[in-house]
């Protein structure tokens, strides 16, 4: 083999050894992903355990195999630079050959006349020895998984009390923070304990953002589509220390998933912060993403909106970092670099929406202090029709004003910390007066008038004016008549208006309200299908139709109550086609199973009562005509009975006609 070629050669190995050091946790979760989602398919029908099992050999297989291939890739690339280029391994092996007491001189003085037969032989050992080092490492990725389930491994600390696994946040970490919040300080991420700092210093405005924007979970969840379980605020592994200190992360499922069962909310959020902190999640991205960019400072307020954007998919961090980055001064190409998603279609609108309440607190539209006032999970109320308008998220005052005020039925960001008193509050016991000031923009004023009547409708309906809100939300519509938020929110002023009429006994004016919701509900639909180009918010078509069923039902009783048991019948059907338009636009979105649920009991009591109504109505009609009969009978009786009498021509002519009197 020539000489250039061998160092050739040699340089091909060496940059493949780099490369493969820079790119080894890439590779490693891609290879993960490749061979769990093999093994949800062998194991579709098998129970949980199985499943869990089968995934943590693939798991340690992965591992040992990398180690492995690690370990040759380096052993090969030291015999490219020794061996073949400049042949001191050849030399070492001669010695050792004319050492050896053999009678086959002939065959060393053949390998001293032949040193690349020498390299040749050297490089079929190595792919030799890559072929057993494979095998080994099935083996003992099969008995890494067979130890595993047998024996707990001793290097290994998994006690979920131990300080150093779990650290508390109202613990002595807790004391280190400032009584006085600080607003908006710029870091410099070459600090070497940047990460540590910024997160010891910002740790409340982290546990609010994450539990208005993290459903939480008491208990390990499996959700849809994961092949792991989600615990807390939307964590999915679980962290621990080995016995030399390093911190280790390993997936939620077997022996993990039973110890993050046993984790107070204290030690959830220890978690919490080992996770922000871990090598490969979300604050290291973000200071690798910036530096590699040659930006070294950045703002309190950009770092948590990347935070929250990044916590569940650090992998987005560097493309909304490039994003940002390319747009230069541009405010409304940074808000926009927040859209970015590579996932599965149907997660998008849920991401799209989390990622626009980030977008806005990067951009220093709102803080900690509207997320403490606002309840929990109201992130997800927010139509993306609303928030994303031509491919550009909206941050316009009247749209902010709006997704404030809404609300759902859970308690408060601030309630639920001091609850559950998760951490401090020190600095944010007052109001934030300020805070609406910032809405006043210099950079980009979009003018949203149709938004604007929203937040108006919006007032007076929590104010108990139905009749002032429905006027605004029409107005809303008539300047936007794709603002498909309005269709859905005047769907709702319906029906809650029919309610209140109800409770009036003005059966009548309810009902007309009631079919005002539903006929909008439709109208929004038809709206949608006509125009394509709007995104389809699966979540709130889902909610407005649950509504309209809601409305219908609520006719369907009105008829009942009157004995219009047709009527009845009929609107119980049409609710129960509601409901169940409702169920599958939620089946898409894999939405919770406890809205599912509500969903299809709303549709199978509608089915019910449909058949009570008809059947009522069916023996209404039996009884009728069995009365009528009885009645044509009498008659014909009664009729033979006068012509037996001879009275037959009186019933011929029964009246008998006045003017011939």
């Amino acid at each position: 083999m020539p000489k250039s070629q061998i160092s050739k050669n040699g340089e091909v190995l060496r940059n493949f050894s780099d490369w493969l050091d820079e790119n080894v946790e890439s590779a490693k979760r891609k290879l993960k992903r490749t061979k769990l989602d093999r093994a949800a398919k062998i194991t579709a029908t098998q129970d949980e355990t199985k499943w869990e099992a089968v995934k943590y050999y693939f798991k340690q297989l992965h591992n040992t195999n990398r180690m492995a291939f690690n370990t040759l890739l380096e052993y090969l690339a030291k015999l490219a630079n020794v061996g073949l280029i400049d042949n001191k391994l050849l030399r070492i092996a001669e010695k050792k050959y004319a050492e050896l007491k053999r009678n086959d001189i002939k065959f060393v003085e053949w390998l001293k006349k032949h040193p690349a037969t020498s390299s040749y032989l050297s490089y079929y050992f190595l792919v030799a020895a890559l072929s057993l080092m494979t095998w080994g490492g099935i083996k003992g990725g099969n008995r890494g998984q067979q130890d595993d389930n047998d024996t707990p491994k001793k290097e290994i600390i998994i006690e979920p009390n131990d300080e150093e696994i779990v650290i508390e946040p109202d613990g002595d970490y807790d004391k280190k923070k400032k009584k006085d919040k600080v607003v908006n300080k710029v870091y410099d991420l070459t600090d070497k304990n940047f990460m540590e700092n910024f997160v010891d210093e910002n740790w409340e405005d982290v546990v609010i953002g994450l539990l208005e924007l993290e459903t939480y979970r008491d208990k390990p969840t499996l959700q849809k589509g994961e092949d792991r379980y989600t615990y807390g605020p939307g964590i999915t592994w679980v962290y621990i220390k080995d016995e030399n200190g390093v911190v280790e992360q390993k997936p939620c499922i077997g022996d993990y998933k039973k110890m993050a069962e046993g984790f107070s909310k204290k030690q959830v959020w220890g978690q919490v912060r080992l996770h922000l902190l871990y090598k490969t999640e979300v604050m290291a991205k973000i200071k690798n993403a910036y530096i590699s960019r040659g930006i070294t400072k950045v703002s309190s307020e950009q770092i948590l909106g990347l935070l929250f954007a990044g916590y569940q998919t650090p992998a987005y961090v560097d493309n909304i970092i490039s994003g940002i980055v390319k747009a230069g001064n541009n405010k409304q190409k940074q808000i926009d670099a927040f859209q970015y998603y590579k996932g599965k279609k149907k997660w998008k609108t849920g991401t799209i929406r989390r990622r626009w309440w980030c977008a806005m607190y990067y951009a220093g539209k709102i803080d900690s202090y509207d997320f403490l006032e606002l309840n929990r999970d109201v992130f997800s109320k927010v139509s993306v029709n609303l928030i994303l308008k031509n491919g550009h998220f909206q941050y316009d005052e009247a749209t902010i004003l709006y997704a404030l005020g809404l609300q759902n039925n859970k308690s408060k960001v601030r309630d639920y910390i001091i609850a559950n008193k998760v951490c401090s509050l020190d600095g944010y016991s007052i109001p934030n007066v300020k805070g609406r000031d910032k809405l006043s923009f210099t950079e980009l004023q979009i003018n949203n008038p149709s938004v604007a009547e929203m937040d108006a409708g919006l007032a007076a309906a929590k104010a108990g004016d139905y009749k002032k809100a429905i006027e605004h939300y029409k107005q809303a519509i008539e300047i936007d008549i794709d603002n498909l938020a309005a269709y859905s929110d005047l769907s709702i002023i319906y029906k809650k208006y029919g309610d209140e009429l109800l409770k009036s006994n003005k059966n009548q004016e309810a009902l007309n309200y009631y079919d005002l919701c539903c006929n909008l509900v439709i109208e929004a639909n038809k709206r949608m299908n006509a125009n394509k180009s709007l995104l389809e918010d699966l979540e709130i078509k889902a909610h407005t139709y649950y509504n309209a069923g809601q409305a219908r039902d609520a006719m369907a009783d009105i008829y009942m109550a009157k004995g219009d048991y047709k009527k009845a019948s009929y609107e119980y059907g049409r609710a129960a086609k509601n409901y169940e338009t409702a169920y599958l636009n939620a089946a898409k979105l894999e939405m919770d199973s406890s809205i599912l649920d509500i969903y299809l009991k709303a549709k199978t009591k509608s089915e019910n009562n449909k058949s009570i109504a008809a059947k009522k109505g069916a023996t209404i009609k039996v009884k009728s005509t069995t009365k009528a009969k009885g009645k044509k009978k009498q008659a014909f009786a009664n009729a033979v009975i006068k012509l037996n009498k001879g009275t037959y021509k009186q019933l011929l002519n029964p009246q008998k006609d006045e003017r011939m009197a």
